[in-house]
């Protein structure tokens, strides 16, 4: 059965010869590919290998997804779901939130949510310096755990 996609890599490319340094199962037998995946394997990973500079934790939450997105997209809600930040007022600036992070004293934070209902992506841009440059961004992404888990409420993908 011919596959569009890899007639698409002769068009492009003019030959059959196999991409140099691209594996695949069309060019390379398993029985190779698998000895090699199989040496590059270990029990156990470190930290930094896995999350790099970034870590991204997920969670089950029982509440429908649309709920949950109008929940987290409003600033406030911080308040009650971290652990630290306390006090959101708003600032002089239209979206713009202030508030304090009480893992040391007197620390200030500013905090502006950018929200797509669409797509069900709560963003949060902070920064603890000023609110002019908010160089710290929270990523989060809700999705129907229906979808997801095959069971009501929502999965939350979050990076930091």
């Amino acid at each position: 059965m011919p596959l569009p996609a890899l007639e698409d890599i002769i068009t492009h490319t003019g030959t059959t010869v196999p991409i140099d340094g691209v594996v695949r199962i069309e060019t390379t037998p398993l029985e190779q590919t698998a000895a090699t995946f199989l040496s590059q394997m270990r029990s156990a990973y470190p930290h930094d290998e896995v999350f790099g500079q970034y870590c991204t934790v997920n969670d089950y939450v029982d509440c429908p997804p649309d709920q949950l997105f109008e929940y987290l997209s409003d600033t406030r809600s911080l308040e009650e779901w971290t652990y630290t930040l306390r006090g959101f007022s708003p600032t002089e600036e239209p979206g713009l939130w202030l508030a304090y992070d009480k893992l040391l004293p007197d620390t200030k934070i500013y905090t502006r949510t950018v929200a797509n209902a669409e797509a069900r992506t709560v963003d949060y841009h902070c920064a603890w310096d000023q609110g002019k440059h908010l160089w710290m961004i929270y990523l989060m992404r809700v999705l129907d755990a229906q979808v997801v888990v095959d069971k009501p409420g929502s999965v939350v993908l979050w990076t930091n």
